[in-house]
């Protein structure tokens, strides 16, 4: 995994459901593998973890960016896929 930047448009901290308190963190870009509809596929995602503990954490911005990341690594699979 590779330390990226944290954005600026997040808040700088948020809520570590092992430490049980808001928790400042870093971003990590990851290849994860995912399905969608039969089509396999990986892309590199950018995950939040605990500066406390090294736990992933949630932040909905970027869990947003990568479902639409995801998305269009689909449709661009799809779209090959017909030609």
């Amino acid at each position: 995994m590779t330390k990226i930047k944290v954005f600026k448009n997040l808040d700088s901290l948020k809520f570590c459901l092992n430490c049980e308190e808001n928790v400042s963190f870093t971003i990590k870009e990851k290849t994860v593998s995912m399905v969608i509809n039969g089509a396999e596929f990986s892309y590199p995602a950018k995950l939040p973890y605990c500066n406390e503990c090294g736990m992933e954490i949630y932040a909905a911005v970027l869990d947003d960016e990568n479902i639409q990341k995801a998305n269009g690594i689909y449709h661009e699979l799809a779209k090959g896929e017909r030609g």
